[in-house]
């Protein structure tokens, strides 16, 4: 059975900070959000701190001694540190307020004028290891098609991209 699942990337920044809203769900009811403030302290150094919400399967993790406890909604603030590496692959370390530690690697490159392919790779110590491709085609200034497919739901999807 195919789950299809949704993406969200909302973005809002000056010279200095950024709020980054972002989040994924599926029609199972699976989802996760981010909401992140973040500041520039040099153009390729940015820290940040925010909420990391969610009831997904892999963000949950035992909370008691005998692991028998499974939380079943999740709301943690977390700090973190982003740095741009070259190649415009953004590398990030998150801690959260349980002591989990997440780090990340993205980007995109343009294969053509029209053709990009975007990578993001997560590894949260001990509980998961993400991978998640894209692949989308410019029509215009404000739609694409896309496809992708994430590790963590096991699924190819795809779709349209409204930028606005």
């Amino acid at each position: 059975m195919s789950v299809t699942n949704n993406y969200l990337n909302l973005n809002y920044l000056n010279n200095r900070n950024a709020f980054i809203l972002g989040g994924d769900a599926n029609w199972k009811g699976d989802y996760e959000i981010d909401l992140d403030y973040e500041r520039y302290l040099t153009k390729y150094f940015r820290v940040f701190g925010g909420i990391d919400a969610g009831n997904e399967l892999f963000l949950r993790k035992p909370s008691g001694d005998l692991g028998t406890n499974i939380d079943t909604k999740i709301i943690r603030p977390v700090v973190g540190i982003r740095y741009l590496l070259p190649f415009l692959i953004d590398s990030e370390v998150k801690f959260d307020s349980r002591g989990n530690v997440r780090f990340q690697l993205s980007g995109e490159q343009r294969l053509t004028r029209r053709l990009g392919l975007g990578l993001q790779g997560q590894w949260l110590i001990d509980v998961y290891t993400r991978l998640h491709v894209d692949l989308d085609y410019i029509l215009n200034k404000s739609f694409s098609l896309f496809t992708n497919y994430d590790t963590r739901y096991k699924n190819a999807g795809g779709g349209w991209v409204v930028r606005f």
